[in-house]
């Protein structure tokens, strides 16, 4: 024992354990430790006898196998994903599927809508019948647009816990009681309260809806969604007074049965959200699924990325709160469309409260003849919603050199007319004007108001890529803080100058933010304010430099294979390095299938700017899903260093597009091929896409 420390125990004595026990600690291994701290030796003994037990049988005293002593090894995580094409995937849903809960989210906000302007129809017939002056029943328009800006802040991380579909179940819940309890309300202070709940939960839903759209449809897609939901958001506005109006006339009804009616109307929607309504965040269905796995397995090695990457609900919740908030002070895209925006909901919401007044008190308008003008804004609403599509066909004709910019075109001529339509409804405010001219203003700057709403969603969407909810969770606090302050001085700033004159006040703001939207176009398309943003620059579209070949336009038009030769050869041509091992793998991935995309990131989710570029490039000549394959070079950084090395002759960077085995280009080329025609042609010679496919994109490229 003593000449062979190290090796097997042969007696089981306990002299031996003593022994070796005192032998180990007449130098210890630590020089610090005194005499008087060392171990007694019956706790050494204690000690090495636990150590050797596992190394001792009482049947034979022989030493186990080595291995059995090695650490346990940590099993493997195995993250589960949705494979291409998964119908689990809430982008792969049927198209009926995704109309049916996008109508179905978007009803929600149409009812959230007239929630917050039929209310003050029925202020004659409530401040008789609680006793109450017309300021405090205003607090309640006030209160409800504040609770529609605050509460998302806290309620949206609540949607990376449970979901999309439990919260609005949960919000239409809690609606239909706030609703209740405005309608058996005894005082004005029971119906505040109840008001700025029901915003919170109204808004939880409808906010959501563009979280629910941005799940299923893909960025090219959204823009028809998008605009129903701004449509039936809007709309709603204009929609519910000129019902309730005439609720508002009927003794037997007024202000309570504005209530009930809505509570019904509410009841139908819960009914429609728990039948139609599927989950659409993909974080949470796949969490879902790898949670049945490890059940129906045991295996517990399956889990869903956002298991592990998810922070707890209070840190989601100080996340919710704050970024917004950081966004809106630090970012001065976010910070300018939400004073733009937030100036443009506060005469919303200030016209709300005073539209009534002007018919009565200049045209002597009833309750239902008031209602009735609202429907200025439904037709204002349909205008907008028709000038998206031209809007999209300039963004479809300008993205690949514009970039996200492309999307303020309609925002730049709407800038304009807003004031314009403010001029006109300040101006007919008088006795000797037709009412009808009040309601053409009305309906000019309602159809602005919405195409700036719908312009600036998108638009910072397609900045700030993850951010997006943050960015427009900033903006929509700031659109309410708005209208939440504006109808509580209107009616007395109206009092002190006129309707005409008030009005022309906020027609004269409106003429001062005008250079917003061109501001915004001509700084951002030449990158100086994205890149100072940590928070865009990632995400959004950088502007590449293509070099032209030097050559006429002419010749160019005539030939579109010379653009894309001339781009190959200003390449460098230094040779690399690489085993015929990897260049027979790259070759057979570059042929399994007809398109083939090396990119930084996923379609769903672009990780630069080239890369989202060229998916919505192939997107606009609508390349079926089936025959592309794409690879995501951020996830193998060996495949990113082999793919230049394979084509490093052709185009050394990523994006790199591959059609038939044969090497397109990257996204500069891609560009010019996409506006010359040639990609369109490519496509089609290569069996891709079919010639009505091809005419499509043409069109969208000419």
């Amino acid at each position: 024992m003593a000449d062979f420390p190290g090796s097997p125990v042969s007696h089981g004595s306990p002299d031996c354990f003593v022994l070796r026990s005192l032998e180990d600690v007449q130098e210890p291994i630590d020089f610090r430790l005194s005499k008087a701290s060392r171990p007694s030796a019956e706790q050494l003994d204690q000690n090495l006898s636990l150590q050797l037990g596992d190394f001792v049988h009482d049947d034979g005293h022989h030493q186990k196998d080595y291995k059995e002593k090695q650490p346990p090894v940590e099993p493997e995580i195995i993250y589960i994903e949705f494979k291409e094409g998964d119908k689990r995937n809430p982008v792969y849903y049927p198209d009926l599927t995704k109309w049916m809960i996008t109508l179905v989210g978007s009803a929600f906000t149409m009812i959230a809508g007239s929630t917050s302007s039929s209310y003050n129809i029925g202020f004659p017939s409530m401040m008789k019948d609680l006793n109450c002056t017309e300021f405090q029943a205003t607090l309640g328009l006030s209160v409800y647009a504040f609770g529609f800006g605050v509460v998302p802040l806290f309620s949206s991380a609540f949607s990376e816990e449970v979901g999309r579909r439990p919260l609005y179940i949960c919000s239409l819940i809690g609606f239909i009681l706030m609703h209740l309890m405005v309608a058996l309300s005894k005082n004005i202070q029971t119906v505040i309260v109840a008001r700025l709940f029901a915003g919170g939960f109204g808004s939880t839903g409808a906010v959501m809806v563009g979280g629910t759209i941005a799940d299923m449809w893909r960025p090219h897609e959204r823009s028809l969604p998008m605009a129903i939901y701004s449509l039936l958001g809007i709309g709603g506005t204009g929609l519910g007074p000129a019902i309730t109006g005439w609720i508002e006339m009927n003794a037997r009804l007024q202000w309570r049965w504005i209530q009930w009616i809505h509570m019904m109307v509410l009841g139908v929607e819960l009914l429609l959200v728990i039948i139609v309504m599927k989950e659409t965040r993909s974080t949470i269905i796949l969490t879902r699924l790898a949670r049945k796995l490890r059940k129906e397995t045991g295996d517990l090695r399956y889990r869903a990325r956002a298991e592990d990457e998810r922070g707890s609900l209070r840190t989601l919740i100080y996340i919710s709160c704050t970024r917004p908030l950081y966004l809106l002070i630090t970012e001065p895209t976010v910070l300018s469309f939400s004073i733009w925006l937030g100036f443009a909901w506060g005469i919303l919401f200030g016209m709300i409260e005073s539209n009534g007044p002007i018919f009565k008190d200049i045209h002597g308008f009833n309750q239902g003849q008031m209602g009735l003008t609202f429907l200025g804004m439904i037709v204002g609403s349909f205008i907008g919603f028709f000038t998206n599509f031209y809007q999209e066909r300039l963004y479809r004709k300008n993205f690949p050199t514009r970039g996200p910019e492309a999307r303020l075109y309609a925002a730049c001529g709407m800038g304009i007319v807003f004031p314009m339509g403010m001029f006109i409804y300040a101006w007919s405010a008088v006795p000797q004007v037709p009412w009808i001219a009040l309601t053409i203003g009305m309906t000019i700057f309602t159809s602005a108001i919405f195409t700036l709403y719908l312009v600036a969603f998108t638009y910072l969407s397609d900045c700030y890529g993850p951010f997006a909810s943050s960015a427009s969770a900033g903006q929509s606090l700031a659109r309410y803080t708005f209208a939440t302050a504006f109808p509580l001085f209107s009616k007395q700033m109206f009092a002190a100058l006129t309707y005409k004159w008030g009005n022309t006040l906020f027609a004269l703001a409106a003429v001062m933010m005008i250079p917003i939207p061109f501001n915004v176009r001509i700084k951002l398309s030449l990158s100086t304010l994205r890149k100072e943003s940590t928070a865009a620059r990632p995400y959004a579209r950088a502007q590449p430099k293509i070099n032209k070949p030097n050559c006429s336009a002419s010749s160019t038009a005539k030939s579109p294979v010379m653009f894309r030769s001339a781009l190959r050869s200003s390449s460098s041509t230094f040779a690399r390095f690489l085993s015929n091992n990897g260049r027979a793998q790259l070759q057979k991935a570059v042929t399994s299938s007809p398109v083939v995309l090396f990119m930084k990131g996923t379609p769903e989710m672009p990780q630069c700017g080239f890369s989202r570029a060229s998916v919505q490039i192939l997107d606009l000549h609508a390349v079926p899903k089936e025959k592309m394959t794409t690879f995501d070079v951020l996830e193998d950084q060996q495949l990113r260093t082999d793919i230049k090395e394979f084509s490093y002759r052709d185009w050394p960077t990523i994006p790199q597009l591959y059609v038939d085995g044969e090497f397109v280009g990257g996204c500069d080329i891609l560009i010019g091929m996409h506006q010359s025609g040639e990609l369109a042609t490519l496509l089609e010679s290569k069996n891709v896409i079919s010639k009505t496919t091809t005419t499509a994109a043409e069109a969208a490229a000419s």
